[in-house]
């Protein structure tokens, strides 16, 4: 049998281990060595990397000692350790660490020299047998606590947090999470104010700055009292919070509050104290502020608040006298010796009212109306107290001191509506036909209205035309016509919801220069038109024919007869004139009117005995020798749309239509039947049928007739 070797001394084979920490050779029997050799062929992988967490710990107060742990997952098969803790050495002093479940080489430093400490924490380990935690604390790191840090791992810098596995190898799925140390209980730096001075309703607030507070419970402590814990409601709102809000009230005067700030499950604090002073709300008197129309009667109120323990009253009262007519005082809420004066100087008021009441009684009225004044309004004026001048507006308490903190404010009547600031001239004088203007200047104003009064009669309302123009306007146009003479103007303003303010009055002289006017109206016959403008002298050949009287002849140029109208625009019912002219067979009809037409605008009618009505297509101005042809366009002829008025002739001429024989104002089939009964072949005269105008009635006329009738026309007129 060979000679062996034990196997500790016969296959001894060196190995070198080498870490990040230290490099180091040993022999191994063979049998070892390919034991690790085989480890190392068969390497473990971790399915899940392992953590190293810092904890946190938590004091209520400074200067206490700490444990913060160091905790592990996935801890297996770890065979060095290498970390590296970061901590504010101003809030942290490191003590010391404990329950360390690592055995082996172990190495804790804090590096700085003695007393000052750099804020590290270096932790070193390695192990030929693996460490196998898996989930569970680490070791303790111990700390004296005298603020609030936290605790990281120094990931920053590579290198110096790191993990290797049993065969020395860096494990890069390894993950470290940090910590923190907290200094627990509420610290408060800022302090409530001692004392807050509020008035009875005015809002203020106290506030507490404090450190490490978690939630805040203010209290209070009525006349020395117990304190009590606040709730939101009562004048009190924030009362959980850091700031709490007061809207002060006379019950609170001299109530104490405070405010516990709590921090979790350490000890609350107890900020210092704050003493709360309402002080009495001022009593107000004050003028209203109004409005009105010129003329009206306005009110203004003098309304109270805080009117308590009132024993006495004086007050002045300034305003604008020109504006402003004192009427009287009504509604007193006060009782007892009141007294109300509006001085008068020489008849003259002084703009002025002095008001003076007292009584063994003090009057309560609290908030609400203490007296009313009544003014006319003539203007704007300000209402004001003469507070200028001590002691004219004063109140006294139901022991006859004087109130301090009296407030006196002021009112106003504002003067709405038309004010006329310049007025029609007093009187206006015009030549017949002239045109002249009357003016009024008003402010504020909306609208106007001219009137007139004729003969000292009623007033009534202009429009335009007759003569009339800017009837709604500042200024009346007038063309003076003599039926105008001694006529009054004026004008009604209105503005601002008012009743109109009417402007003095203006007499109207008219002055004639004399004489009448002449006028001519321009009419062709359709029964009687030859052409060329002319028409048959069928007036005349009917004198002659039948040996009437010479000295009843009409001239050998007349045709018939017209009964010219006029009217005024702004009264259609009833014309102004009317009378009947002889026509001319050059289509003329002249005729002469008064002066006082002159200047006028009038529309115009014309009636023929069998012709259908016509009339101006507007309003015509009257002059001396005025013409208005109908026969030259047919535009000249007032049309309502439904059929012409007039028929065009051969040359282009337009003639009255015959045929209304019955003068109803339409031509149709009553008119043929007329026509029809009418023949007689005997009469040779200008009968009432003639539409020919030859003398006689007969199927010619009835011809002529049925023909327009067909057409259906009928007169047209503006109204």
């Amino acid at each position: 049998m060979p000679n062996c070797l034990p196997i500790n001394t016969l296959y001894q084979i060196p190995v070198t281990f080498k870490t990040r920490f230290t490099a180091f050779k040993v022999a191994f029997p063979a049998v070892v060595a390919l034991f690790l050799l085989s480890l190392i062929m068969i390497r473990p992988v971790h399915a899940q990397g392992p953590v190293v967490a810092i904890g946190s710990a938590t004091s209520c107060t400074g200067g206490t000692v700490v444990t913060v742990p160091i905790t592990v997952q996935n801890f297996n098969n770890i065979g060095a350790v290498s970390l590296d803790m970061l901590y504010d050495s101003t809030k942290l002093t490191y003590a010391g660490y404990n329950s360390s479940a690592l055995s082996g080489n172990l190495i804790v430093n804090n590096p700085g020299p003695a007393g000052s400490p750099f804020g590290r924490v270096l932790i070193s380990w390695f192990s030929l047998t693996a460490a196998n935690i898996g989930n569970g604390l680490l070791m303790n790191v111990t700390f004296t606590a005298n603020g609030s840090s936290t605790v990281n791992w120094n990931t920053a810098v590579a290198g110096q947090c790191e993990l290797a596995d049993g065969d020395g190898e860096v494990i890069p799925s390894a993950t470290f999470t940090n910590g923190s140390v907290t200094v627990g209980g509420a610290a408060i730096s800022t302090q409530p104010v001692s004392n807050l001075a509020l008035a009875n309703g005015a809002s203020g607030s106290l506030s507490v700055v404090a450190n490490g507070a978690s939630s805040y419970q203010w209290q209070v402590s009525v006349s020395g009292g117990a304190w009590t814990n606040l709730t939101n409601g009562g004048g009190y709102s924030g009362v959980t919070t850091s700031t709490l809000g007061i809207v002060a009230a006379s019950a609170m005067n001299g109530n104490q509050y405070r405010v516990e700030v709590l921090a979790g499950s350490c000890p609350s604090a107890i900020s210092d104290v704050t003493t709360l002073t309402v002080a009495s709300l001022a009593t107000n008197v004050t003028l209203g502020q109004v409005s009105g129309c010129r003329g009206s009667v306005v009110t203004v109120p003098i309304t109270v608040q805080n009117f308590t323990n009132i024993g006495a009253v004086s007050l002045d009262l300034l305003y604008d006298s020109t504006k402003l007519t004192y009427a009287g005082n009504n509604s007193s809420a006060l009782t007892g010796n009141l007294i109300v004066n509006n001085p008068v100087v020489g008849g003259v008021p002084q703009g002025r009212i002095l008001i003076s009441w007292f009584d063994l009684n003090s009057s309560n009225i609290g908030n609400g109306l203490m007296l009313n004044l009544t003014f006319t309004v003539n203007g704007t004026s300000a209402i004001s107290w003469n507070t200028a001048v001590a002691g004219q507006c004063e109140l006294a308490d139901g022991n006859g001191d004087v109130i301090s903190n009296a407030v006196f404010s002021n009112g106003s009547v504002t003067a709405t509506g038309a004010q006329i600031t310049a007025q029609p001239a007093s009187s206006l004088s015009l030549n017949a036909g002239a045109s002249g203007s009357l003016t009024v200047v008003a402010s504020d104003a909306t609208s106007y209205q001219w009137q007139v009064s004729v003969a000292g009669g009623a007033w009534t309302n202009l429009t335009n035309g007759g003569g009339y123009s800017g009837a709604t306007s500042a200024t009346l146009e007038i063309v003076a016509a003599s039926s105008m003479n001694g006529n009054q103007y004026r004008v009604q303003v209105s503005g601002g919801g008012c009743s109109p303010v009417t402007s003095s009055s203006t007499a109207l002289t008219v002055v004639s220069t004399g004489g009448g006017i002449n006028a001519t109206v321009k009419v062709l016959l359709e029964g009687a038109y030859i052409g060329n403008g002319e028409m048959l002298p069928a007036l005349y050949d009917i004198y002659v024919n039948n040996g009437l009287s010479l000295a009843n002849t009409p001239d050998p140029d007349v045709t018939d007869t017209l009964t010219i109208s006029l009217w005024d625009p702004a009264d259609l019912s009833v014309p102004v004139y009317s009378q009947k002219h002889v026509l001319r067979t050059n289509s003329e009809c002249d005729f002469t009117l008064p002066g006082s037409y002159s200047g006028q605008s009038y529309w115009i009618s014309v009636n023929h005995r069998s012709s259908l009505e016509i009339w101006s297509s507007s309003a015509v101005v009257f002059s001396n020798n005025v013409v208005y042809d109908f026969t030259s366009d047919l535009t000249n002829t007032f049309n309502d749309g439904f059929t012409d008025p007039q028929i065009e002739t051969f040359d282009g001429k337009y003639v009255m239509i015959s045929g209304d024989v019955n003068q109803d104002g339409n031509i149709e089939g009553a008119d043929a039947n007329q026509l029809f009964s009418s023949q007689d072949a005997n009469v040779f005269d200008l009968l009432l049928d003639d539409i020919t105008f030859d003398g006689y009635v007969d199927l010619v006329d009835y011809n002529q007739g049925f023909t327009n009738s067909g057409n259906s026309p009928f007169f047209a007129r503006p109204y």
